[in-house]
């Protein structure tokens, strides 16, 4: 009996003690969301930066030996003309738009200016005359230069591909790049170029850069642009065999970036 008085009393407190409680409140489950990547799909890049591209040095040399004689002189005129490379080292700067459709691979295109092209040539020439005997009536001895320096409009695209590391402390991603372009003063001339570099996320919206890129100048036409203006002085010194003339060589250009980029 008191068993069942015992049993009868602790029901009833139970009871009590849920109704008065209430019922028990629901748990909830926090998701702690995790932080989303440096480095996104579908970005788009603004950058602005300073340049230096420094020239392959590689000039051209002209010749000209030639003789005339009549019934009683000789002429010999011996002439030297050289034409310095076209593109020279220079400091510069421009912008650029990137588009990253993929996390890893995106295009772009760019503008650069820089004063790096220079027109002109220098020589000396020598005239003898003298006579069937070898007695010398005549020397005539001149130096000659032209020189001037002018910036260069350089525009092209690229194909980029980069590899991000999404840092707890900093994200970076290293990259590598490829195209061509032109690049335009007075006459026009074609280039590839391939280069490698890498870029440093301040924030979301703001980076760092640096890269180097080669550029392989197709053209011959610069170096043939210098040559023309030599040869035509030449003639106007009446300086007309060229005994050697070598227009041909290439002038190609490497070029160091480093500036801030935007992203949006």
């Amino acid at each position: 009996m008191k068993k069942t008085t015992l049993f009868a009393t602790l029901c009833v407190c139970f009871f009590n003690s849920y109704i008065f409680a209430g019922p028990l409140a629901p748990t909830t489950r926090v998701l702690v969301p995790c932080n989303a990547p440096c480095f996104q799909d579908c970005e788009w890049q603004v950058d602005i930066f300073y340049s230096y591209n420094n020239a392959a040095h590689q000039g051209v040399r002209h010749f000209s030996d030639s003789h005339t004689s009549t019934s009683d002189v000789i002429t010999t005129t011996r002439a030297r003309i050289d034409v310095p490379p076209y593109f020279r080292d220079g400091s510069g700067g421009g912008v650029a738009i990137n588009y990253f459709f993929m996390r890893h691979v995106g295009v772009g295109v760019e503008g650069n200016w820089w004063n790096g092209s220079r027109k002109g040539f220098s020589g000396e020439a020598t005239r003898t005359i003298t006579t069937l005997g070898g007695e010398h009536i005549d020397r005539d001895h001149r130096r000659f230069a032209r020189a001037s320096r002018t910036a260069t409009h350089q525009l092209s695209a690229s194909l980029i591909l980069r590899y991000p590391f999404d840092g707890d402390i900093m994200c970076w991603a290293p990259y590598i790049f490829g195209g061509g372009g032109g690049v335009w003063n007075g006459s026009g001339s074609g280039f590839g170029h391939i280069g490698a570099g890498a870029e440093f996320r301040v924030t979301e919206s703001i980076a760092f850069f640096a890269d180097w890129r080669w550029q392989f100048m197709s053209g011959h036409s610069r170096a043939n642009v210098q040559q023309s203006s030599a040869v035509q002085h030449l003639i106007a010194e009446g300086l007309t065999e060229l005994r050697e003339a070598d227009g041909r060589r290439r002038n190609d250009v490497g070029m160091t970036r480093a500036g801030v980029r935007l992203i949006f």
